[in-house]
């Protein structure tokens, strides 16, 4: 179809110019294109710019004009070499020759005469999507940097090293693969396409971070651990399920609430927040005293894991059905726990509590509620202590440009993996504004703090871009020089 139309497009293409035909020709009579795609064919190619490469001219004709005419529903795009470059110089010929090898093109057909310019190529539109994917831009960044021009068939080798169980590849060639594999790992680049550079200093403030960041994650997953038993515990309440063992279900929440509090206690909080040490243990003291839940769930660990002869000592003595609230009820072993004799010394003043109120559901919820203010207020004096340095961290990001999410090669012969993501061991803006709302969604600081930490700056923009759609902005640097 030709403006509405049904017509034979190797003639219409024939009335307006010869390149036009040539071009048609081969598409429809060697190609053999099917009679219902629909083409385009590209007559003259010009750049209005006195700085405009062969290079660049590549680059618009991937990312912006191979895109447009596959939205407008074009299958086929075909063109002469002269439609891409009019020149007569040979020198010239063979740059674009080379930057056309680096374009989708599936079919190339020198016509009669075998003149360079009417060369004929053409391009697939349907596999343009995972074009810009397959591009290896740290061997190009290699060769760039290092003066040199890898061999033809590297990247094959490449890959063996990188896919290979025990690849056979010879030694000074796979010297050069390592050099490459370690070059690699240190190429970064950002979200808008510049290379970025790492220097000691940025490790150094990047490190300061991290480690901050480091040890409250430590502290976070021994703490989410305890809310994962405790969410055990009731879901398996909720359900009614009478086959299952309660004391196996509040073995595992009483162990690991033990186990968050004492590392809390004497270890993390000692190592990093030691000027909080005395007013931490008043404070330990006060929740100990003052609440029968936690005081009872902390004694009960030693007591549910050092079992008497050979027998399981037993938390729960039975359970019921609470139709009222289509719940299962756990009642305490209160005559059990008490034949223990460090439980009778620590506990004494609280039998009469337990035997009249023997229901553990309570204690348990009671426990969960103090060890999350004792872990709110850990991570508080622990921030506290830290903001001077996220702050100074987070100034030193912005003025050095750290400013965006990096990426960076992913290849990994270990893991047999190729490609390019988002880098993990780097810092930047986004990953302290990430913490600090993950700090905010805690309770632990509030937007005022935050605000104060950027120096009144907005957030770092979660662009959520792909890491394809990054990628083609290195490419956009690369030929641009942007």
């Amino acid at each position: 179809m030709v403006n509405g139309a049904e017509e034979n497009i190797v003639e219409v293409a024939d009335d307006e110019s010869g390149d036009l035909f040539t071009v048609a020709d081969v598409m429809v009579n060697d190609y053999k294109i099917d009679s219902g795609s629909s083409i385009a064919i590209i007559d003259y190619y010009y750049l209005y710019s006195s700085i405009a490469t062969v290079e660049s001219k590549k680059y618009l004709l991937t990312n912006f004009i191979l895109p447009y005419f596959k939205d407008k529903g074009v299958d086929y795009v075909g063109f002469c070499n002269a439609g891409f470059e009019f020149t007569n110089d040979t020198r010239n010929q063979r740059t674009v020759d080379k930057a056309l090898e680096e374009t989708p093109i599936i079919f190339t057909k020198k016509t009669e005469g075998d003149e360079w310019k009417s060369t004929v190529n053409i391009i697939d539109l349907k596999n343009i999507d995972d074009y810009m994917l397959e591009k290896d831009y740290g061997l190009e960044e290699y060769e760039k940097e290092k003066g040199i021009e890898l061999s033809d068939n590297f990247k094959e080798e490449y890959d063996k090293f990188i896919f290979e169980e025990d690849p056979k590849i010879a030694d000074d060639v796979l010297a050069q693969i390592k050099d490459v594999y370690k070059f690699k790992k240190n190429l970064y680049y950002s979200e808008d396409g510049r290379r970025v550079n790492i220097t000691t200093e940025d490790r150094k403030e990047m490190n300061r971070f991290q480690t901050i960041r480091g040890t409250f994650e430590n502290i976070e997953e021994l703490y989410d651990r305890v809310v994962s038993s405790y969410k055990n515990l009731i879901k398996t309440s909720i359900s009614q399920d009478m086959e299952i063992n309660p004391n196996t279900i509040i073995g595992a929440f009483i162990s690991d609430g033990n186990a968050f509090i004492d590392y809390l206690d004497q270890q993390w909080l000692e190592r990093y927040v030691p000027n909080f040490k005395d007013n931490w243990k008043k404070v330990c003291s006060y929740i100990y005293d003052s609440n029968l839940g936690y005081r009872l769930c902390y004694n009960l660990r030693d007591f549910d894991q050092h079992p008497q002869g050979h027998a399981a000592r037993q938390v729960i003595k039975e359970i019921g059905e609470d139709v009222g609230t289509e719940r299962i009820d756990y009642y305490l072993n209160v005559a059990g726990i008490f034949s223990d004799d460090k439980i009778k010394k620590k506990m004494k003043q609280d039998f009469l509590d337990l035997q009249e109120n023997d229901l553990f559901t309570p204690y348990a919820s009671n426990y969960m509620i103090n060890l999350t203010i004792l872990y709110n207020l850990a991570l508080s004096q622990f921030v506290a202590n830290n903001l001077e340095d996220i702050q100074e961290v987070y100034y030193y990001l912005v003025t050095h440009n750290f400013n965006e999410r990096l990426i960076k090669s992913v290849d990994d012969y270990e893991f047999r993996i190729t490609g390019e993501d988002y880098a993990d061991d780097v810092i930047t803006t986004f990953d302290v504004d990430y913490f600090l709302h993950r700090l905010e969604k805690k309770g632990i600081i509030n937007a005022q703090v935050i605000l104060d930490i950027r120096n009144g700056q907005e957030d770092t923009p979660d662009i959520r871009m792909a890491s394809g759609d990054a990628l083609k902005n290195v490419l956009k640097t690369h030929l641009l020089g942007r």
